[in-house]
């Protein structure tokens, strides 16, 4: 969901992503209408669970090479996804699509430009 949110806040704003780490669970509220979609099962209530890949602030979409493989959203803190579901992290991609990665999948995923 919130990927998909992401992707709608970046057709209203000229196919940028304009959103911030700091800011970006009240970018994206208006798209999604559920605080509860930024927090884990795991976690308790109200936890902001997943971030934002910081280097993708402001982007614009033509400017990513490979959307397929580029996080846009992950769960952990400072681009350190954790690995909590069997040994896999929650990750979130520019094109939209979510995943279940080892830490040899992520190690392969674009965090830059």
């Amino acid at each position: 969901m919130l990927c998909l949110a992401a992707l709608m806040l970046s057709q209203d704003h000229d196919e940028k992503f304009a959103i911030r780490t700091d800011s970006y669970k009240s970018a994206l509220m208006p798209y999604l209408k559920n605080p509860g979609v930024f927090t884990s099962p795991l976690d308790p209530s109200g936890t902001l669970s997943y971030q934002l890949n910081p280097n993708l602030q402001n982007a614009a979409l033509a400017t990513i090479p490979d959307p397929s493989v580029t996080v846009l959203f992950y769960e952990g803190a400072y681009k350190k996804p954790l690995f909590r579901y069997g040994g896999k992290a929650v990750i979130g991609f520019v094109d939209g699509h979510v995943k279940l990665l080892t830490p040899a999948e992520v190690a392969a995923l674009h965090w830059a430009l």
